[in-house]
């Protein structure tokens, strides 16, 4: 009886390792997806947070120059439409002057045009804001979501460890009463009364 105990013990440690060596594998394979998927939000919103500070300053500091008007407009396009991509901006009038900005010919020297790049300038710095609460919150869900990752990790390696070790004390048992039990059998059917 010992010994068929003994056999189900140790079939159910190796079912129960390769069930953990399958969760350990789904886990780091989930684990690699989510990093790829954090690196690839960030690497856009880092990219749009340098793209509108770059866009601030030389608005700031080319209120005459043409070609840096150009540069800005396009920098602010792209950062618009990132911040469309990741659901921060909201519609409304304060994105129509930016829209606006985009669309319209804008001779630098207009006096108009110091009024309008102020506000676009605020926009912009408002945006930027609101680029850099989204990538710190990013960062903080990133940085919850790779703990527990870890974590799972983590247990799951512990317990693939402790069934691998019960595994390795069942088999010598198994194996020391495969070889005891025919003698044992035998013992005992000598000393039974005939």
């Amino acid at each position: 009886a010992k010994r068929v105990d003994k056999k189900t013990e140790l079939k159910d440690a190796v079912t129960k390792k390769e069930e953990l060596e399958g969760d350990l594998k789904k886990t780091k394979a989930r684990f690699a997806k989510e990093k790829e998927e954090y690196e690839a939000a960030n690497e856009d919103i880092s990219k749009g947070i340098a793209a509108l500070v770059d866009a601030i300053k030389t608005l700031k500091t080319s209120k005459s120059s043409k070609a840096g008007l150009l540069s800005v407009k396009a920098t602010v396009q792209h950062s618009l439409a990132v911040a469309d991509a990741l659901k921060i901006i909201v519609d409304g009038p304060k994105w129509a002057a930016a829209a606006s900005f985009l669309q319209a010919r804008v001779d630098p020297d207009d006096p108009e045009y110091k009024y309008h790049s102020d506000g676009i300038i605020s926009i912009m710095q408002k945006l930027e804001k609101e680029f850099r609460k989204k990538k710190a919150e990013q960062d903080a869900e990133w940085e919850k979501t790779r703990a527990s990752l870890m974590e799972t990790i983590k247990d799951l390696g512990s317990q693939i460890s402790s069934t691998t070790d019960l595994i390795q004390n069942l088999k010598p048992l198994l194996t020391h009463l495969q070889r005891t039990l025919p003698k044992l059998v035998v013992h005992l059917s000598r000393k039974r009364p005939r």
